[in-house]
């Protein structure tokens, strides 16, 4: 039973047109929420099929990331939706129409997807304008490493590998582990000793060093990816607000 939906098509700045629909499907039980993302392609047909395929990889990869940074949307899994889009179906489509110049309708590709976690499902309920601007934005733009970096974060599963690539972001932007402190704590509220060298550190940087330096851990494992785990949403938001200042972003 489908719930909520979002369709809507937008430019490729001249590359030609993407078709998003976005729909959220509760099950028989009215428990388990989960959403349906259908992309279709048109593009330009004087592209030659090698060109297709780079396009529709580049919008597929903008689109998602939007969909993540603006809507925690996680599509899954990464590796089957690239294989989508093959050459041979583009050549197939290609071949149908050797001498017109109407559009290529590509495959649709359809992706399952969730909000947030596992564990957190949320009515999908987005404002349409507001996102078909970002949608606009993100491909009238070359693609930011940093989102799609994001992007692979909140899709892993395992909490200490989002742990690391979120913090991973923060030290691009802010290149040392003192930095990236003075940025998410500018009041030193939350900063403690180190259990390595006894200077202060936030609890995030304190999770990120002991996650990637194990011979200086002084607790177990398990210990320290419960705490990144606990850590996962504000870490989250911490990482997305940077990102948007940093890639000055509309909020």
């Amino acid at each position: 039973m489908s719930t909520a939906s979002l369709k809507t098509s937008f430019a490729d700045t001249g590359l030609g047109q993407c078709e998003l629909i976005v729909a959220q499907v509760q099950s028989q039980n009215n428990h388990v929420n989960h959403l349906l993302v259908t992309l279709s392609f048109q593009l330009d047909p004087t592209r030659t099929d090698q060109q297709l395929q780079e396009i529709a990889r580049e919008i597929l990869e903008k689109v998602l990331n939007t969909l993540t940074f603006r809507e925690h949307i996680i599509c899954d899994p990464p590796e089957n939706i690239r294989n989508n889009l093959s050459e041979v179906r583009l050549s197939y489509e290609l071949r149908q129409k050797p001498t017109t110049r109407e559009v290529i309708h590509l495959p649709s590709i359809k992706l399952h997807a969730k909000i947030g976690t596992p564990s957190i499902h949320r009515q999908f309920a987005p404002d349409k304008t507001r996102l078909e601007s970002f949608l606009r934005g993100a491909l009238s733009k070359p693609e930011e490493p940093l989102l799609r970096a994001y992007r692979s974060a909140l899709e892993s599963q395992d909490a200490s590998a989002e742990f690391i690539i979120l913090y991973a972001i923060l030290a691009a932007i802010y290149d040392d582990q003192q930095k990236i402190d003075d940025q998410i704590d500018p009041g030193k509220k939350e900063r403690t000793p180190s259990p390595y060298n006894g200077k202060p550190e936030t609890p995030f940087s304190r999770v990120r060093n002991e996650l990637a330096h194990p011979n200086n851990r002084k607790r177990s494992l398990h210990e320290v990816v419960g705490e990144a785990a606990m850590l996962r949403s504000r870490i989250r938001e911490l990482v997305r607000e940077h990102l948007i200042k940093h890639l000055r972003l509309p909020p």
